[in-house]
């Protein structure tokens, strides 16, 4: 990718909660052409439990 492409998610999935949430990544090109990806699916984990002792 050229320098100074950026990109992010297009919906941003609420990584506080489990679930599948559909999204997609829009990348935004030096010139402030854009592209946006095809909708996929990405899974949020459950938070793992901690293991740190208070």
């Amino acid at each position: 990718m050229p320098k100074k492409t950026s990109f992010r998610f297009a919906r941003v999935p609420n990584f506080k909660w489990a679930g599948s949430y559909k999204t997609q990544i829009k990348v935004t090109y030096p010139d402030k052409s854009t592209w946006t990806s095809s909708e996929f699916m990405i899974e949020v984990a459950p938070e793992a439990e901690s293991t740190q002792s208070n």
